[in-house]
């Protein structure tokens, strides 16, 4: 029996369906947004949240909807929030960057975030990790759907491009106030957000805030610039907590990359 009502889909596009997460409908109460493309014959599911419990939801959508459709599931990144309720599609292709699988397999990586975020999980979070990785690029020219490497938030961050409906999916490589920053090659990070900006997409969506406008982009493409220039970042106040913990993690991520060199 689960803990929460289904989550209800939101169809922002002609074959894309948002499902927003939230206090409400997860023990994890930060919004975070699940993505799900229905093409002709395939659904692609973009991230697994926190657990079985949540995919639920999708699971139900999906047997409503396309029952007859093929499964494709993406995870965007190694994030615990991401990939949780990957048991819930054990039988279905599991898709990852080659950097995320090995994160994810790593020597109690996974008992590690369930551990950690053992009050936040939906259900059974038991390893199940991505069955089918990738380096650069990978594209589905029937279902006009492409993923590729896109480092930011973390190295290991891949976006998903709807060609068909021009809807750009880029996971936590955007957040309001700010991105969380989890690797401190900023320059990678700032070609991202520069490649971003050459996509022809009309709706813009991130993990934790669903669609947002193209400014979201823009702000955070300056931001990270700023950064590399060693200035200080125009804020507001309410962003100088959140910055000041950012030019932290990029510190202790600089001497733990010196060190495993």
């Amino acid at each position: 029996m689960l803990n929460f009502p289904l989550v209800q889909a939101k169809q922002i596009s002609n074959r894309g369906f948002l499902f927003c997460f939230d206090q409400s409908s997860s023990n994890f109460p930060q919004e975070t947004n699940v993505y799900v493309i229905v093409s002709n014959t395939t659904v692609f599911v973009i991230d697994t949240h926190c657990g079985s419990d949540s995919m639920e939801s999708i699971k139900f959508f999906i047997q409503s909807e396309c029952p007859n459709h093929r499964i494709i599931v993406i995870n965007t990144h190694y994030d615990w929030d991401h990939v949780l309720g990957n048991i819930a599609f054990s039988k279905e292709v599991i898709i990852a960057h080659n950097e995320t699988y090995d994160h994810l397999a790593g020597n109690g990586f996974w008992d590690d975030m369930i551990h950690e975020n053992r009050v936040s999980l939906d259900g059974d979070s038991t390893k199940c990790l991505p069955n089918m990785t990738f380096e650069n690029t990978l594209n589905f020219p029937e279902d006009k759907v492409s993923l590729f490497h896109s480092p930011g938030h973390t190295f290991d961050s891949i976006s998903v491009y709807d060609q068909s409906d021009q809807v750009l999916f880029v996971a936590d490589n955007l957040e309001l106030p700010l991105p969380y920053l989890q690797d401190h090659r900023l320059d990678l990070y700032l070609n991202t957000l520069i490649y971003y900006e050459t996509i022809d997409y009309k709706t813009l969506i991130c993990t934790h805030n669903g669609v947002i406008e193209s400014q979201v982009l823009e702000k955070t493409r300056d931001y990270i610039a700023s950064i590399l220039r060693g200035e200080q970042p125009k804020l507001s106040q309410s962003q100088l907590e959140l910055h000041q913990n950012n030019l932290n993690m990029i510190e202790v991520l600089k001497i733990q990359y010196e060190k495993n060199r």
